[in-house]
């Protein structure tokens, strides 16, 4: 969990651009356009991750 403020508001091509980078690395292509994105980059304060094993 990720927590901080938020930033930078990215929308139109600066926000795909985001959205496309993150879907890449997950799915290997771009992200499928349909909708509208946003992307939010945030300054994060505190992080914490939990253990599953």
């Amino acid at each position: 969990m990720l927590r901080g403020r938020v930033v930078r508001v990215l929308d139109g091509d600066s926000g795909w651009a985001v959205v496309d980078r993150i879907a890449r690395a997950h799915t290997g292509a771009d992200y499928p356009r349909g909708e509208e994105r946003v992307a939010f980059l945030v300054e994060v304060h505190h992080a914490t991750a939990q253990s599953f094993g």
